[in-house]
């Protein structure tokens, strides 16, 4: 029997392949690499176990897989639209009913699948599952991919509260947060204690489509070992924040339009 890693290789977002080496820790070796969203091409390579974690999927028209993948359904998301319509169709529901019971990232695909008639249960992330890595006890205040245009939401009237800060030095024309501006700039914003404030750092999980998928597992590992080390992470990526608690290493998650900000109870901490 062989053993298929899940991947989405064309990916710009890193969090895809933190996903993998979340799958990867529960597979004895990996055989082969499997496109998540070219399962076809897989056909002829005999069978092949692989977990089917992860987002699922820019090309349904590629929906069901072949016959010779033996799927584990754990961590298992659809996003709406397009893709859960043809999750739907009669030879998808047939497979799902055949690899049941489906174990799901979030509540939302779980209460769809089961509205399907698909045993289905909450699985959680699979990165929830990576094991702590050595910390320092002096780590920084991470922020990851700050510059997305709804991090900073509540902006304005943080800036009114402070009346410091000129909004137009730190939006640009989309509403998003200037790449300049500086990662102190933005601990005082999101409430940071004082003597936090000079140890942040800002960080991106977004690389070139067209990087190598080596590359981007190494980036991918060497972000895990950033957030490990950090003394607390702020960031509106799922995949920063949930290997974040797991391990260890508290977290602000920005959701939304939704400001972030910090207990005072966390300050001396």
């Amino acid at each position: 029997m062989k053993y298929g890693l899940l991947a989405h290789s064309p990916t710009l977002n890193l969090g895809d392949h933190v996903q993998s080496i979340a799958a990867r820790r529960f597979l004895p070796r990996v055989d082969r690499i499997v496109e998540r969203e070219r399962l076809h091409e897989t056909a002829d390579v005999g069978p092949i176990k692989v977990i089917m974690n992860g987002w699922w999927m820019h090309h349904p028209e590629h929906w069901p897989p072949p016959p010779n993948i033996v799927p584990l359904f754990v961590s298992f998301h659809v996003t709406t639209g397009p893709a859960r319509a043809a999750m739907l169709a009669e030879r998808s529901l047939a497979y799902l009913k055949k690899h049941e019971p489906i174990g799901c990232r979030d509540t939302s695909t779980t209460r769809w699948l089961r509205g399907a008639g698909i045993d289905a249960y909450y699985s959680g992330c699979l990165t929830m599952t990576l094991p702590p890595r050595p910390r320092r006890s002096d780590g920084e205040v991470l922020f990851v991919e700050p510059s997305r245009q709804h991090f900073f939401g509540t902006l304005e009237s943080l800036r009114r509260e402070t009346g410091w800060c000129p909004a137009e030095d730190l939006l640009g024309d989309r509403g998003q947060l200037r790449r300049s501006v500086g990662s102190e700039t933005l601990a005082r914003l999101a409430g940071m204690p004082p003597e936090w404030q000079a140890g942040a750092r800002r960080i991106s999980a977004i690389v070139d489509k067209e990087t190598p998928d080596e590359f981007k597992f190494d980036r991918a590992e060497g972000i895990l070992d950033l957030l490990s080390a950090a003394r607390i992470v702020v960031t509106s990526r799922l995949h920063a924040i949930l290997p974040a608690m797991a391990m260890g290493v508290p977290g602000l998650f920005v959701h939304k339009d939704e400001g972030p900000g910090i207990d005072p109870a966390l300050a001396d901490k």
